[in-house]
């Protein structure tokens, strides 16, 4: 009879046991296999790996004030629109990667996504050769780019390439008036740090009248909707100078040694911490700006590296790039030819930066070089350190691909990382309805085998019982029998 009740309950055990897996694994089908491959523990250390990798990386801060914003086409009436872009630089170049920067818009409050990105869309490059064009990459609605405000990064792996195109298949719509359009804000190609597509020539399909902050070479102009903001370092002034009448504010920087200058890099003076802006982007920043570089320190071999020139707020960003043919040198002024000039007269002879940057190559040579400067030091820093110290307002200053690689593999963790969150819930909930299930299948079987052993026992005294009873009545015709005998 034992036997019986715990075979039952065993197999009451094992039915409960199945049937609250089946419930559970009804909804593990929507989760990505990888996730659903991982134990809890697996799970939990995804989950720290994402937050460890986060406050690591450089973080989403975007650009304030009026500057340039990127490429818009015409509207259309319907999303399936062919429409393409192409971007060809001088000669051939051994490709690492492709970046795309999204042009952003304000959604709601502090709440921000991409806006005209296309949902589905074809890479190509290649070279003048006939023939020669490769398919890099191809997106469709099921890549899942949207939404998003990072900049899409496509390796390529060397690829030798000139130009680079891109066909949009599917369009988006603008969120200003709800209607089908193509928008972006930067395209670059990178060979190593180098972008080889910065002020190339480009050439687009359906152009959308207009000039300004929107116009098709603002897609080759090296200007993002972002704000170097990395997670590392401290804050560092820019360096900028009192209002002078005098002689052209002019910076020197002694390398200390010749260095083959290819590439510039200048960051514009911070305009300030509070919304709106005081001062527009061009802040500090000379109308007429020549970069002169030498030999000797009385620059009487000077070669002229740049003649940098603005005539409004859409030719400033807060980081400047300028290729250049690569020179020798050792010492590099910065000559202010046409001082910044604002409606404020007490600003009006204002110059500085935040930080100059000189590549060798991948190189940033300049970097903790000394400097000096013919003015007098401004509001903000109290000597021309921090024109070479590799920091800007919010931290270390990092190479430009380094940093849209990073905003991009931001995006990436803070898009799994809600999934893998939502997944080890799951988890716990299973697991937790599993030991619920436990704890009151042990109550029962607690129950049962206490019944169990009380059935047993009066089962037990009962036969004792009838034993008795069976051994006294074959006594009794015992003594009977010997009795009549």
């Amino acid at each position: 009879m034992l036997t019986f009740i715990m075979v039952y309950l065993r197999n009451i055990l094992s039915a409960l046991v199945i049937l609250s897996l089946a419930q559970v694994s009804t909804g593990s089908a929507q989760h990505p296999p990888s996730l659903r491959e991982l134990s809890i523990a697996g799970l939990e250390q995804r989950i720290g790996q994402i937050d460890e990798q986060l406050t690591q990386l450089s973080h989403f801060t975007l650009r304030g004030g009026v500057g340039s914003i990127g490429y818009r086409t015409k509207y259309f009436r319907t999303a399936e629109e062919t429409q393409t872009i192409s971007v060809t630089w001088d000669k051939p170049e051994s490709l690492d990667e492709i970046i795309l920067v999204p042009v952003i818009r304000r959604e709601q409050v502090n709440h921000y996504e991409a806006d005209g990105f296309p949902i589905e869309f074809s890479v190509y490059c290649g070279t003048s050769d006939p023939g020669n064009e490769k398919l890099l990459a191809a997106f469709s609605e099921t890549s899942a780019l949207l939404p998003r405000i990072a900049p899409v990064v496509i390796p390529c792996n060397g690829i030798e390439a000139s130009w680079v195109r891109i066909e949009t298949v599917m369009l988006s719509k603008g969120a200003f008036d709800h209607r089908h359009i193509f928008q972006l804000a930067e395209i670059m190609a990178f060979k190593g740090g180098r972008n080889v597509a910065l002020h190339g020539n480009v050439v687009a399909d359906e152009s959308r009248p207009g000039g300004g902050a929107w116009k098709l070479q603002n897609l080759v102009d090296g200007f993002v909707p972002y704000l170097m903001d990395s997670a590392f370092g401290e804050t560092s002034p820019a360096v900028i100078s009192k209002p002078n009448e005098g002689d052209p504010a002019t910076l020197i920087i002694d390398l200390g040694a010749p260095f083959s200058i290819d590439r510039i890099q200048l960051h514009s003076a911070q305009v300030g911490d509070t919304l709106p802006y005081m001062f527009d982007s061009r802040f500090a920043i000379p109308e007429a700006l020549r970069i002169e570089g030498a030999m000797q320190p009385d620059f009487k071999d000077r070669v002229i590296l740049l003649d940098f020139k603005h005539t409004s707020v859409f030719d400033t960003a807060p980081i400047i790039t300028r290729n250049v043919e690569s020179t020798t040198c050792r010492y590099v002024r910065l000559v202010a030819r046409k001082p910044y000039s604002a409606r404020q007269q007490k600003y009006q002879t204002r110059f500085g930066f935040a930080e100059v940057e000189l590549f060798s190559g991948d190189r940033n040579i300049a970097l903790n070089k000394p400097s000096a400067a013919n003015f007098e030091m401004g509001y903000y820093a109290e000597n021309t350190t921090p024109l070479t110290d590799g920091h800007n307002l919010y931290g270390k200053i990092l190479p430009v691909r380094d940093w849209l690689n990073e905003l991009a593999l931001r995006h990436e963790l803070e898009k799994e990382r809600p999934i893998v969150a939502a997944e080890l819930n799951r988890r716990y909930a299973r697991q937790k309805m599993q030991l619920t299930w436990l704890v009151r299948l042990a109550i029962f079987l607690g129950i049962g085998i206490v019944f169990g052993i009380i059935i047993e026992a009066m089962v037990r005294q009962r036969a004792v019982y009838r034993t008795r009873e069976r051994i006294a009545a074959d006594i009794h015709d015992e003594l009977g029998a010997n009795l009549h005998a």
